[in-house]
């Protein structure tokens, strides 16, 4: 999912996934995690998921992420409501420039 800011979209995703599987993850980039810049997020949900092969595999990858599985997930999701299908919103839009070529 794409999201950005404050990450209200993928908070409300998360805890969609956390009230129908027992175990979920959120896969992303520090610097998106702390609300910088807008970027995509992977929300992994599962009976069971490998959390720490997750975190070694994103940590040791040229383009380091960080994992939040188990109560970091439920601590990212915090108070967000689960969307319904009344109130389900495509994920935010790129800001303006977002996709234009570097340099």
């Amino acid at each position: 999912m794409a999201d950005g800011g404050e990450l209200r979209f993928a908070r409300a995703q998360v805890a969609a996934a956390l009230a129908r599987f027992p175990d979920v993850a959120v896969i992303a980039a520090p610097g998106l995690l702390h609300g910088r810049g807008f970027g995509n997020l992977v929300l992994l949900a599962a009976d069971r998921l490998p959390a720490a092969e997750l975190t070694r595999r994103a940590a040791a990858d040229p383009f380091p992420a960080r994992v939040l599985a188990g109560a970091d997930a439920r601590r990212f999701a915090g108070t967000a409501a689960a969307p319904a299908d009344r109130t389900a919103t495509p994920s935010p839009t790129p800001p303006p420039g977002f996709f234009a070529p570097a340099g």
